[in-house]
């Protein structure tokens, strides 16, 4: 159970995310309840693979967590409203 915990402790909360640089900047881009969303989202799936994982995983680097939530935003407006430059 130690192992579980170790693996889900490394997870920020959406909170502190929000009031990073980045999510910041992705608020300003795309509105928070949007980012928040996204998120929420790609948090759980990555919550979710460190559940099913038995092997210790890369420490949670929030940089590149945002950086991937960026790209599932620009996709996700794409589909949504055709080609949008942002």
């Amino acid at each position: 159970m130690s192992d579980l915990n170790t693996r889900l402790r490394d997870l920020p909360s959406i909170d502190e995310l929000l009031r990073s640089p980045e999510g910041d900047d992705l608020c300003s881009l795309y509105g928070s309840d949007l980012v928040t969303g996204h998120l929420r989202r790609a948090l759980e799936e990555d919550r979710k693979a460190r559940l099913q994982k038995t092997s210790n995983e890369a420490p949670f680097r929030i940089q590149e967590f945002l950086s991937s939530v960026r790209q599932s935003l620009r996709f996700s407006l794409q589909l949504t409203y055709g080609r949008y430059s942002i």
